[in-house]
């Protein structure tokens, strides 16, 4: 009897949570009744009893398979435990199942394949995404070693390294550039020159203007877009396109504009001041990214040209300039003298072969519908023309409210 006992114990994992007293079965601790009622079975000896029946039935057969039985029959499982009334299933479906974690080799709890031993198991199992430690897909962040938490390239291991990480954007604070908020030494957020570090910089900012240092980094100047960076720019192109199916992107390349420009850009969002903003904007002069399009007469390899006429690399160098005004259209704008952008990129592809994707210093708006030379109302800053077609067209008549961001090429 004692060795039934011991079994039995065995089988249900309950070991020392059991007493067994001169005058009968006793339950001996909560773990244990927490352990019988799982199995569906209301007191010990009806456990004692169904252990007895699967092991006068599996007499020739390993503890594990009747382990798996028991709880199989236990928990009113089929296919995993003997048909008590006579019929006996196959040897197969109880013989060689285990834990579905890899290297564990205790019987599932319910005997079914790919199911786990216990929670302990379940909880901990790498098996339930993939292997990324194995395919040698680590975590996002430099430095880190440990395994994405999908398994995918590019993602990191978990929220502390994502949020931490400074690989989301170009590793300014090693290049020296620094937010633009005076007195500010963090790194702006994507690396640039006359960017912030945050949102709280950005909005609270009393001076837009690049710092000191920055200033004196006067060239202008095109890197490859990051990823991140990449990947915004072409679901803000994919998404706002509405004629057809949008063309392939060749390459994107982020602008560092020149200190000048950016300096100029900076001081007028700083004049017109705080505001609320139009969707995702910046509260600062209500900031808006938008697409220009323009001409490339050049064979761009990274770093903008110096000939006159290729409109898409005087931008760049020197920013927008109203002297240029319809240099390349011939048209100097059907709501007004100004530089125009788009938030719909087919739009803007429409005037040129590449497109010029701009922060805007939108402030403002005088809202028109139909064609107009007028100038723009006493508090206003820019003009937005509400097509019938749904497509929006916006005016600022100032170079410094334009701040070339990206280039676009396809």
């Amino acid at each position: 009897m004692g060795e039934t006992r011991e079994a039995l114990f065995a089988a249900l994992g309950a070991k020392s949570f059991w007493r067994w007293p001169a005058e009968g079965f006793e339950l001996g601790s909560d773990s244990a009744k927490a352990t019988l009622r799982g199995l569906q079975l209301h007191d010990f000896r009806t456990g004692l009893d169904r252990w007895l029946k699967v092991s006068a039935k599996c007499a020739d057969r390993s503890t594990a398979t009747r382990m798996a039985y028991f709880h199989g029959f236990s928990r009113g499982g089929s296919g995993y435990a003997p048909d008590f009334e006579g019929n006996e299933s196959s040897d197969d479906e109880a013989a060689g199942v285990t834990c579905a974690r890899p290297g564990c080799s205790k019987p599932p709890w319910n005997g079914a394949q790919g199911e786990y031993c216990g929670r302990s198991c379940r909880d901990s199992s790498t098996s339930a995404v993939p292997t990324a430690a194995a395919a040698g897909v680590t975590c996002a962040r430099p430095g880190c070693s440990k395994p994405s938490w999908n398994g995918a390239q590019g993602e990191y291991c978990g929220k502390s390294c994502r949020d931490s990480s400074t690989s989301a954007a170009p590793t300014a604070a090693a290049a020296g550039v620094t937010c633009a908020r005076p007195g500010c030494s963090k790194p702006s957020w994507n690396g640039a020159q006359g960017e912030y570090c945050g949102k709280s910089c950005r909005d609270s900012s009393t001076s837009a203007a690049p710092t000191a240092a920055a200033a004196s980094q006067a060239g202008a100047s095109c890197v490859p877009a990051t990823q991140q960076q990449f990947d915004s720019v072409k679901q803000q192109f994919q998404k706002s396109w509405n004629t057809g199916s949008p063309p392939q992107i060749r390459a994107i390349f982020k602008i560092h504009a020149s200190s000048a420009v950016a300096t100029a850009y900076h001081s007028k969002c700083s004049s017109i001041g705080p505001m609320a903003a139009h969707g995702n904007g910046s509260k600062l002069a209500n900031q808006q990214r938008r697409f220009h399009g323009t001409r490339q007469s050049c064979a761009f390899s990274g770093q903008p040209c110096t000939n006159p006429g290729c409109r898409a690399c005087s931008i760049i160098r020197g920013g927008f300039q109203i002297k240029h005004l319809s240099a390349n259209t011939q048209n100097r704008g059907a709501f007004g003298p100004g530089h125009y952008t788009s938030a719909k990129s087919s739009t803007a592809k429409g005037y040129g072969n590449v497109l010029i994707v701009t922060i805007v210093a939108v402030g403002i708006t005088d809202v028109v519908q139909d064609p107009t030379s007028a100038p723009l109302p006493p508090g206003r800053h820019s003009r937005v023309a509400n097509k019938s077609t749904g497509n929006d067209e916006l005016m600022v008549p100032g170079d410094d409210q334009m701040l070339p961001s990206y280039l676009v090429l396809f």
